[in-house]
């Protein structure tokens, strides 16, 4: 099933790159640039040569086959999950990539030699030192040590995004349409957070009556606000396109967004438009990062509930590095931040690491 999503993906995107170089419904070239009041920033690329392979090396010389998701840890070691590759890579401050372990199709637990990944989506590393990956084609949560060791420590559901919560527990939106967010612990104990399994659609309010379609990225902030981003539907061939909350007493509530509209507008948060969001990411001043995917580009919600556009000509498939409003990005999917505030963003149809550096 998740193939065929992403065959979805694909045929969405030509339609959103129609023409070679069409702007995203309701926006012309040049309307939105990087978001001012974090000041200018320019996109490098941290890895990745270009090609769909699972190669090792220095950085720009080795490849990645379809980076989805990453996660930086705190010596500035980046950890990838690539989908198509049944991988998970690192990329050392030293700037070479080494494999973790995958690499070949599989469901295996064991030593790095012996694992085997199957379509790896989502990627944390948690308080214990360890990995955890959601495999979706394995319908399981494996926790990968730093030395390749895999153990399955939950199974049963297609499993989607991850995320970590500030105690140090696993969020996962899991199901086929991923229609639930669930909380794990790290042995592998699940509680439901929102939403109900097999009830996809959309309606606000209670937790236990909420209902979500297609969950792609998931995060927490310190007050413990659970944010999710809803894509595309492959059962109804739509998708919410929202940015949905779940406040800590257990109400749903939508941020932004507007329901079946795949659009590109920055603005107020009533007025802004995404075109697949997948991951989310809050950082300490509790700005919201989402890799709007099939805009190829990198927006900014901010706590004053404004929309803006990071880096990215949006609407625009391309690969580019630079200054962030000429940069250009191909379906980016995961991102993650650092201390210092940079964003790292899996660029996955470039097959590439990319890095938005503020100045």
């Amino acid at each position: 099933m998740r193939r065929g999503i992403f065959t979805l993906l694909l045929i969405l995107l030509v339609a959103a790159c129609r023409g070679g170089g069409e702007p995203a419904p309701g926006e012309g070239p040049g309307e939105a640039g990087p978001a001012g009041p974090l000041g200018p920033a320019q996109v490098i690329t941290l890895a990745g040569n270009g090609e769909a392979a699972t190669t090792e090396g220095p950085a720009l010389e080795a490849s990645f086959n379809e980076p989805v998701e990453l996660v930086v840890d705190e010596e500035g070691n980046v950890y990838v999950a690539e989908y198509r590759g049944a991988r998970v890579s690192k990329i050392t401050p030293e700037g070479m990539v080494v494999t973790v372990v995958g690499g070949r199709t599989g469901n295996t637990d064991g030593p790095r030699e012996q694992a085997r990944l199957g379509t790896p989506r989502g990627i944390v590393l948690a308080g214990d030192g360890n990995l955890y990956v959601s495999d979706w084609d394995n319908k399981s949560l494996r926790r990968v040590a730093l030395d390749g060791t895999v153990t399955t420590i939950a199974k049963g559901n297609f499993m989607e995004t991850l995320a970590l919560t500030p105690d140090g527990d696993i969020l996962a939106s899991i199901g086929a349409d991923r229609e639930q967010i669930v909380r794990f612990t790290l042995d592998g104990e699940m509680s439901p957070v929102a939403g109900s399994p097999r009830q996809g659609g959309y309606k606000d309010g209670p937790a236990e009556e909420a209902q979500f379609t297609l969950v792609s990225g998931l995060a927490m902030d310190r007050q413990g606000r659970v944010y999710a981003t809803e894509a595309v539907s492959l059962r109804t061939r739509g998708g919410n396109q929202l940015i949905r909350v779940v406040s800590p007493d257990g109400e749903v509530s939508t941020l932004t967004g507007q329901r079946f509209v795949t659009a590109y507008a920055d603005g107020p948060l009533e007025n802004a438009r995404f075109h697949h969001p997948v991951d989310i990411e809050v950082d300490a001043a509790g700005n919201l990062f989402v890799a709007d995917s099939l805009n190829h580009c990198i927006r900014r919600i901010s706590p004053d509930g404004m929309v803006s556009t990071v880096a990215g000509r949006c609407g625009y498939a391309g690969y580019a590095d630079g200054p962030a409003d000429e940069a250009q990005f191909n379906l980016p999917q995961g991102l993650a931040l650092d201390a210092e505030g940079n964003i790292y963003v899996a660029d996955t149809r470039n097959h590439r690491i990319r890095k938005i550096v503020f100045e």
